[in-house]
């Protein structure tokens, strides 16, 4: 028998292929325009959430730690985890 999986030394550098049905030549990386799944399925292996969902759709923190409505309810206040900073690209 091999050794689990989970015992293996991380290995850095190297490729990262991923095959997903639905792309088209016009698919984008801009968050703001993820028409089908091929472009959502690359998007969640390059970027965090603030919130993700369980398996019942609860919400649970990702990069948040704490989130809350202001006292209007016009905006959201999201408390970032330490070590965690947004940047442009």
């Amino acid at each position: 028998m091999g050794t689990p999986v989970w015992a293996a030394k991380p290995k850095k550098g190297g490729h990262f292929r991923l095959g997903v049905a639905s792309g088209a030549s016009t698919d984008s990386l801009d968050p703001g325009q993820l028409p089908s799944t091929a472009p959502q399925v690359v998007h969640m292996q390059l970027r965090n959430c603030l919130v993700e969902l369980d398996y019942k759709y609860r919400p649970i923190p990702e990069l948040a730690e704490s989130w809350e409505p202001s006292k209007d309810a016009a905006k959201w206040i999201f408390k970032l985890r330490k070590g965690v900073e947004f940047h442009n690209g």
